[in-house]
């Protein structure tokens, strides 16, 4: 998670000297990774602030106005096109002669005088990115009514100031806040104290507006505060808020929705505003959502809710998304006078389910997806008001309405005072150890056992002894824990045996050429039906990101498929492999979780090339394997398939894909694959060789040609020629071919016999008695009549 943060801002909760430069070097070193300090300097020269006097349309183009401006020396007129401009309004101006920034090139331009569309323009009202202090180009940037005419921008808005860029680690969001960020740099920082955070209610109700709340859903819910504001005047924010806001990346609106993001900033606890009078029945209900029931949110978008979503409703209606976003029917706007402030704390996972099913991510769900703690609200929502108070005139209205289970208390871990040097192996004293914990908000007591009891704001964080020694170690610093390289033998460990066989599997398939693809382990219910599997025997994932990441995979044949179908346009034939998991499901168990090899070829004599390819790997890893006759029945998935079996076991399948299922990926060349158990593999695999001497006696090579039936299989011919005698120590396959000559439903197989005898070197008569003995019995077996 990714923060920015003004230094300026971060000041205001610590007492140090130290300069910023050190502030980011430290925290960078000893809690999270500062990317990098931002220096920020006006990159305008010239501006000065100006009053709109006067709007009037255009002569000659319908979405330009012409705008009088007073800007202290003199009334000036130009040409300006945007839409949030009003009489009255304080405006940044740029006189011909000034530099601002090119929205565009992001590079600074000097302003020269300008005819637009017939009428000569005296200057440019500017937006924030064209001042180089924002991203914002929405419209023009209206500064506070109470903002002195004429002056230099710069001295009525503080820009001088110094960014840190900062990276959050996921399971810290208590540092992503100005007050989070403060615990720990006052922790790091020499001679640096953390200024009083704790807020105390300061304020007496002027009177009382009815409110109430219930929260049908505590689980989802454990705490929900809210008070009544009254008397409210909706406006710009002042300039220090915004050049806050703006520092931190987030574009000013007005005072109330700006104190509810200063807030999230400051104390790290999400807020929203609602406007008072559009709270049908003066009533917040937390509850999920009813079938049927939508909200048009912040963002401009209708979404249509689930059953299982929890929304914020009043009497009638939901109102806001719970911890994700807002709704535009409640929301305050200028005529507002009278608001709702929420502070409240959801479940995490509700919060996340609901924000990746609506696909609709805020700063809001981002916090509340890592878990906040619901200690956080109260403070939270005390300086909202004191800010409303202070900036938007408001006036509590009623008590603070406070809805909450019992609060998470924490849990005391016990802890050797020299853990942490025993386990880090380095002298750190306990009584240095214990410092750093108070440091950081923990409470520390005992003697000889010590009670280290996390600050609320660490309970999800800090739970056992290793977590604590952890926090002594960063703050001490890794880099003063000593180095020394180990002594001695450095231990090996043998490989499991699936991990040895799956390295000799792709060792061999990358030698063959073929590419490894690597795929998710969820797929589609399409996807999967498109190879003939039905969705609902597979595993649903409770959660998934899409629909195309629905169910964990019990093939990994549709995941081949859909990679060649995303490859097949850009090479001419492809050879693929995969070696991944799959997941049957169990009935009130885990999955079963099995590792699977795939491997594809398309383009020409399909069948051929991936049964040669799974024979010589299977030899490689020294099985004695079985391929029974390529057959059709029984599958809508294969063209012609055969069954792989070892030792009686099976081992997986071969065979060609039919072309109905390639036409559903979009696959138009022929496609074979075949697929591995590799856990079976792992059992039965000798994939080390044993070592056998070079012969003493030559060998004798002889070429057998035989007709047969067209439908023979080679490894029937081979068996039966290997099986002939002891002295035929191989059987390669040499060619095939069919001819009218030998008749219809015939063909020629051509192979070279290799033999060799241990004690002797063979005499040419005794290998014509066998290659005649092997004749007669191809002739008996098969009918086939040698060449």
């Amino acid at each position: 998670m990714d923060l920015r943060i003004s230094h300026r801002w971060l000041k205001e909760y610590l007492n140090t000297t130290a300069a910023p430069e050190e502030v980011a070097r430290l925290l960078s070193l000893h809690a999270h990774t500062v990317d990098w300090v931002e220096k920020v300097e006006p990159m305008w020269k010239s501006v000065v602030t100006a009053k709109i006097l006067e709007i009037k349309k255009h002569p000659n183009a319908d979405k330009l106005q012409l705008v009088k401006v007073m800007d202290g020396k003199g009334e000036m007129e130009v040409v300006c096109g945007a839409w949030n401009i009003a009489v009255g309004q304080i405006v940044p101006f740029a006189r011909v002669g000034s530099t601002v920034r090119d929205s565009k090139t992001g590079k600074p331009w000097v302003l020269t005088a300008a005819n637009i569309r017939g009428v000569a323009s005296q200057g440019m009202l500017c937006a924030v990115d064209e001042l180089g202090i924002g991203e914002d180009h929405t419209g023009i940037w209206i500064l506070p009514p109470d903002t002195k005419v004429g002056v230099p921008l710069e001295s009525v808005y503080p820009i001088k100031d110094t960014v840190f860029h900062i990276e959050v680690t996921s399971n810290r969001p208590d540092c992503m806040s100005v007050l989070g960020l403060a615990r720990e740099a006052a922790a790091v920082v020499p001679k640096t104290k953390l200024e009083k955070i704790e807020r105390k209610p300061n304020f007496k109700p002027v009177e009382k507006i009815p409110l109430s709340v219930k929260v049908a859903e505590p689980k989802l819910c454990p705490r929900y505060e809210a008070v009544v504001m009254t008397r409210v005047k909706v406006g710009p924010s002042p300039l220090w808020m915004q050049q806050r806001l703006i520092a931190s990346g987030q574009r000013p609106i007005n005072n109330l929705v700006d104190i509810t993001n200063y807030v999230r900033l400051e104390y790290g606890n999400p807020l929203h505003v609602f406007d008072y009078a559009k709270l049908e029945g003066q009533k917040i209900i937390v509850r999920k959502a009813r079938a049927g029931e939508s909200l048009l949110a912040l963002d401009g978008k209708t979404y249509r809710l689930a059953p299982a979503d929890l929304v914020i409703a009043d009497e009638k209606k939901p109102v806001a998304i719970a911890g994700v976003m807002g709704g535009e029917g409640s929301a305050a706007v200028a005529s507002t006078k009278t608001i709702v402030f929420e502070v409240a704390n959801f479940n995490p996972v509700a919060v996340r389910k609901t924000s990746r099913r609506l696909s609709l991510l805020s700063d809001s769900s981002l916090l509340f997806e890592k878990g906040l703690p619901p200690q956080a609200t109260e403070n939270a929502l005390l300086r909202a008001i004191e800010l409303t108070e202070q900036i938007a005139g408001g006036k509590v209205a009623g008590k603070i309405i406070d809805v909450k289970r019992p609060l998470p208390k924490p849990k005391p871990i016990a802890f050797g005072p020299d853990l942490a040097s025993r386990t880090l192996g380095t002298g750190i004293k306990p009584a240095l150890s214990k410092k750093i914990l108070q440091t950081l908000g923990f409470t520390v007591t005992g003697a000889k056992t010590w009670r280290v009891t996390p600050p609320w704001w660490r309970l999800g964080d800090v739970v056992e002894s290793h977590d604590v020694v952890e926090e002594i170690a960063r703050v001490y610093g890794y880099h003063r824990l000593p180095v020394a390289l180990p002594t001695g033998r450095i231990p090996t460990r043998l490989p499991a045996s699936h991990e040895e066989i799956s390295r000799k599997l792709r060792d061999v398939l990358i030698g063959f050429g073929f590419t490894e693809i690597q795929t998710y382990a969820m797929v589609s219910g399409k996807t999967l039906e498109a190879v003939g599997v039905k969705p609902e025997q597979c595993l649903c994932v409770a959660n998934p990101l899409s629909a195309e990441f629905e169910y964990l995979r019990p093939t990994l044949t549709a995941s081949t498929l859909a990679a060649i179908a995303e490859n097949i346009k850009r090479f001419p034939s492809l050879q693929l492999f995969e070696l991944a998991s799959v997941y049957h499901p169990r009935p009130k168990e885990l999955p079963m979780e099995g590792r699977m090899l795939s491997v594809a070829v398309t383009g020409e004599d399909v069948f051929a090339r991936v049964k040669g390819v799974l024979e010589a790997l299977l030899r490689k890893t020294g099985v004695a394997y079985q391929i029974s006759d390529p057959h059709a029945a029984g599958s809508e998935f294969w063209q012609a398939h055969g069954d792989i079996t070892v030792a009686g076991k099976s081992l997986g399948q071969l065979g060609v894909v039919a072309p109905r299922v390639l036409e559903r990926f979009g696959i138009r060349q022929p496609t074979a694959i075949f697929g591995v158990n590799v856990d079976t593999l792992a059992t039965v695999a000798h994939p080390v060789l044993s070592y056998r001497p070079i012969p003493e006696f030559p060998a004798i090579e002889r070429d057998l040609a035989v007709v047969v039936a067209s439908n023979l299989p080679w490894q029937k011919l081979r068996d039966v020629v290997a099986s002939a005698s002891p002295l035929i120590r191989s059987v390669r396959f040499l060619n095939t071919f069919a001819d009218a000559k030998f008749g219809a439903g015939k063909k020629s197989v051509a192979c070279r016999i290799e033999f060799r005898a241990d004690d002797r070197t063979l005499a040419t008569p005794e290998v014509d008695g066998i290659m005649k003995k092997l004749a007669g019995k191809l002739q008996q077996e098969f009918q086939a009549m040698v060449r």
